[in-house]
């Protein structure tokens, strides 16, 4: 197909064809006619002949003989005129076929001179001193440079300052056989086309990586950007929103929905990177204890026990406690419909679960997982044993020590304690204060120790609040060494 497209003279013209024929048929038509008017003239001419030589004509005769005679005359000028009708038309159709030809060899050889020069600035290295339109194809470039390979084309091609200089190479189709080496980073990318960033990659016929231009309008996000010799403590340790993500991650034993697939990298592989030293790691190892935190405990609950619950209903409960923010989250994630339930999130959608928990965890936020946690109807003991499986309980030792110390303190008393502008449970306090009613009144602190169940309550959401049992032990004269339990 090359070839012929090169060397005219292996193919015939098809448009010169078919006008060469269009005018033998023209001239072919034209001496048919002539042959049919020549033989009408000598009939009548015989005709008048033999009527002349047989006898003497009469007045009929006479009428008959001059109307072949007209015949034949108008006969005989008709075929004058279609001959000279012929070589007129014959006479023009032949030059105009002549330099039709001409013309045709002409854009053949323009034709031909343009991919020599295509041929000649390929093997330069030199694809883009042509215009636009006159650029060689994939095609092409893979028959003159791949086939046979020029070792020095190819380190031209395979040179990433030779790509970067030549920014038409993202609108071209790459070579096949020919690897284009693709950007390392975001920055690089800048560079190298700072209006068109490449984004995304694909793979050419021979598997060689090729780079896809996206042409879209829409503006470039601002990534972060942490410079090489900056320091951890600089842009990690000192940044909330990192550590929290960090953390959750590297302290996470399992993937939640994937109990037994475990997490092959977590923060033993990083310290053991560092060459952190064994009892520095086993220190840290009884920080985390292996556990999982208090909301991705609360899901596995959710998951067991209020496996119908929808995420309709979920998105509720977040709406109702102000986090839409943790409802944006569920959101994002188009293939987690309103219909689906807790089950499905954890088991098929870990990353949407993995934002929520983080979300919920924060202790900055003023409702978090605990506080979703008893809007679903999950009680407080459940909760506290969510927060610390261990089953200790330090507001259960503390309200002890305030036992020792008043043993006859009212319940309502301790209510208004909680209540207070320096406690600020009051949450807790209705609770204590409903305690009193069911007792009428007469409860004290030794009466709530002997109710398991009220006891279980108040402990458990002294316990969930952060350091709640601290502040009501300051208030009864506890010293801090004491509260630290």
């Amino acid at each position: 197909m090359a070839s012929n497209f090169l060397n005219p003279s292996n193919g015939p013209d098809v448009d010169t064809d078919c006008k060469l024929h269009n005018s033998y048929d023209a001239q072919s038509c034209i001496n048919f006619l002539a042959g049919v008017s020549v033989l009408l003239g000598n009939c009548c001419v015989l005709l008048c002949t033999g009527q002349l030589s047989g006898k003497t004509l009469e007045y009929k005769d006479q009428i008959f003989l001059g109307i072949s005679a007209g015949v034949g005359l108008i006969a005989g000028l008709l075929t004058l005129c279609l001959f000279y009708v012929g070589l007129f038309v014959l006479g023009n159709k032949e030059p105009a076929v002549v330099q039709m030809a001409e013309s045709s060899d002409q854009a053949t050889s323009e034709e031909k001179d343009s991919q020599l020069r295509k041929i000649k600035n390929i093997r330069n290295g030199d694809v883009y001193s042509l215009p636009l339109e006159n650029q060689p194809s994939s095609m092409e470039v893979y028959h003159q440079v791949v086939q046979p390979p020029d070792a020095d084309v190819i380190n031209k091609v395979q040179n990433p300052n030779f790509l970067r200089s030549r920014p038409n190479l993202a609108t071209q189709n790459s070579c096949p056989g020919v690897p284009i080496p693709e950007t390392a980073s975001p920055s690089r990318d800048k560079e190298a086309s700072p209006h068109h960033p490449f984004s995304s990659s694909m793979e050419s016929p021979r598997g060689s990586p090729r780079t896809q231009l996206n042409t879209s309008d829409n503006s470039e996000r601002q990534l972060g950007h942490i410079n090489a010799g900056s320091f951890v403590k600089d842009n990690i340790v000192n940044k909330v929103d990192i550590m929290d993500v960090l953390t959750l991650h590297l302290d996470r034993s399992a993937c939640p929905g994937f109990r037994g697939v475990p997490v092959s990298k977590r923060w033993e592989h990083l310290a053991d990177v560092y060459k952190v030293p064994d009892e520095t790691k086993r220190q840290c190892d009884n920080f985390t204890g292996n556990q999982l935190t208090p909301s991705e405990a609360m899901f596995e609950c959710l998951r067991t026990m209020y496996d119908f619950l929808a995420i309709k209903t979920l998105k509720s409960y977040l709406k109702k406690l102000g986090r839409n923010d943790v409802v944006d989250e569920l959101d994002k994630n188009n293939n987690l419909t309103d219909e689906l339930t807790v089950t499905d999130l954890c088991e098929n959608h870990p990353e949407t679960l993995c934002s929520v928990c983080l979300k919920l965890d924060d202790k900055r936020s003023i409702k978090n997982w605990r506080h979703l946690g008893l809007e679903i109807g999950i009680n407080e003991g459940t909760l506290r044993r969510l927060k610390d499986p261990s089953g200790f309980s330090p507001s259960e030792a503390v309200l002890k020590k305030i036992q020792t110390l008043k043993p006859r303190l009212p319940t309502t008393e301790l209510a208004d304690v909680l209540d207070s502008t320096s406690v600020k449970l009051p949450g807790i306090a209705k609770v204590l204060r409903e305690f009193s009613v069911s007792h009428r009144y007469e409860s004290t602190i030794k009466t709530l120790f002997a109710d398991i169940d009220a006891l279980e309550k108040v402990t458990a959401l002294l316990d969930l609040e952060e350091n709640s049992w601290q502040r009501v032990g300051r208030v009864y004269g506890i010293d801090k060494d004491s509260l630290i339990v």
